[in-house]
């Protein structure tokens, strides 16, 4: 059986990527989590009645039935157990979301806050933050009456002069040294920062925030919040560029869907997908480099591949067992391939031409290496057998294996 997490049916969690500050709006304190896993939790009987289900950032896992071939991403090897099973193993490339600004518990910062080219510093008290700009020798200070903590420094405006987020109880503070003015966002209960990002393709990133049912951007320079609801339990799986415009989409793993949210037009694209799926990563597969990246979804029995710009989701079967060894050109013409790993065979999916091709390999294997031998353009995949040690080369570009 695959080795799956089944949670609560009455308590679901969200699992966000970064370093994020968890806000309990019902204590008298300001819990920080300095590290890469929060958990936000809420009630949520009406959740997976049918089917127990986890959701993490690169994708949902239910229970399933596995064969009795042991595959990884290099190679097929078979077990002799009496009582064998294995787990398909997923290569699941999950966007990591890195803060502007990875703070520690700490009182004093120093930076350009206000643009002026010099190092200007923070301190943090009980009930202040005061920003001292030594090029004009004034002070800038910020008064709080409740807990606080700050979150992370970001470049928010496009402008000179860097911003200081702030956590308060149901209340995200930026701090603007350069205009010496605060902009408040209020959030409802439980939240967390996910994470800043570049969505609408202009100067300055929008901040992500993380509550139950939904997902909201602030856009600090022109001082609003968008904000997408979701479902009860979901996890931001990452950021991509893929509709060939400036600004990223965010990636939404929630059960049976995946969903790209394009925060520069202010919508979301959904796609509905099986009960168990992983976000494999991203790839150039149509070939066009200006047309954004298409994202690779691995399911039991098939893998598919999502053009987000022209809403296509592109399926190719599979057998039970399978394993993502990676993209290249095999072919000699634009548009990666990618190589897949099975039982007795190995598969290359063509997106752009809608094909897998596959190689039939006797007995358990490994892929040895991916390189151009004969010369001519497209990749050969060099493969071993285990057994003998036979070499054998894939030639996708003449569609022969030798």
């Amino acid at each position: 059986m695959n080795k799956f997490i089944t949670p609560s049916k009455t308590l679901m969690f969200i699992t966000i990527i970064g370093i994020n500050f968890n806000v309990n709006a019902l204590a008298d304190d300001i819990e920080i989590k300095l590290n890469k896993n929060l958990e936000i939790s809420s009630n949520v009987s009406e959740a997976s009645k049918d089917d127990d289900v986890v959701v993490s950032p690169s994708g949902v896992e239910v229970l399933n039935q596995v064969d009795d071939n042991g595959v990884s991403k290099n190679g097929v090897e078979e077990r002799f157990n009496e009582d064998s099973s294995v787990k398909t193993e997923l290569i699941n490339k999950t966007k990591q979301n890195n803060l502007a600004f990875n703070t520690s518990i700490s009182s004093s910062f120093s930076g350009d806050f206000n643009g002026d080219g010099c190092t200007d510093q923070l301190t943090k008290s009980s009930n202040k933050i005061s920003i001292y700009t030594p090029c004009n020798r004034s002070t800038f200070d910020t008064y709080f009456s409740g807990s606080f903590a700050i979150n992370g420094i970001y470049e928010t405006n496009g402008e000179a002069g860097l911003e200081i987020g702030v956590v308060e109880v149901r209340n995200f503070k930026i701090i603007d040294t350069r205009r010496r003015r605060e902009s408040n966002y209020s959030f409802s209960g439980t939240y967390a920062i996910n994470g800043s990002y570049e969505t609408d393709g202009k100067p300055g990133v929008e901040i992500g925030i993380v509550e139950p049912r939904k997902f909201s951007l602030i856009n600090n320079k022109e001082r609003r919040t968008n904000s997408y609801s979701l479902g009860y339990s979901y996890a931001i799986n990452g950021s991509y560029e893929t509709d060939g415009k400036p600004g990223v989409e965010i990636g939404i793993v929630e059960p049976r869907k995946f969903s790209l949210i394009n925060n520069k037009e202010r919508r979301t694209n959904s796609y509905s997908l099986g009960y168990s799926y992983a976000i494999n990563g991203s790839y150039n597969a149509d070939g066009d480099t200006g047309n954004g990246v298409e994202i690779g979804i691995v399911e039991p029995k098939k893998f598919s591949i999502l053009n987000n710009k022209n809403r296509k989701l592109r399926t190719f079967k599979m057998p039970y067992s399978y394993a993502i060894n990676g993209s290249y050109d095999t072919d000699g013409t634009s548009g990666d391939e990618i190589g897949i790993v099975a039982p007795n065979m190995f598969h290359i999916v063509d997106y752009k031409d809608y094909r897998d091709r596959t190689y039939p390999i006797n007995g358990t294997y490994s892929v040895k290496k991916i390189e151009n031998i004969d010369g001519k353009a497209g990749k050969e995949i060099v493969i071993t057998t285990t057994v003998f040690q036979n070499e054998l080369i894939i030639t996708d570009a003449r569609r022969r294996i030798d």
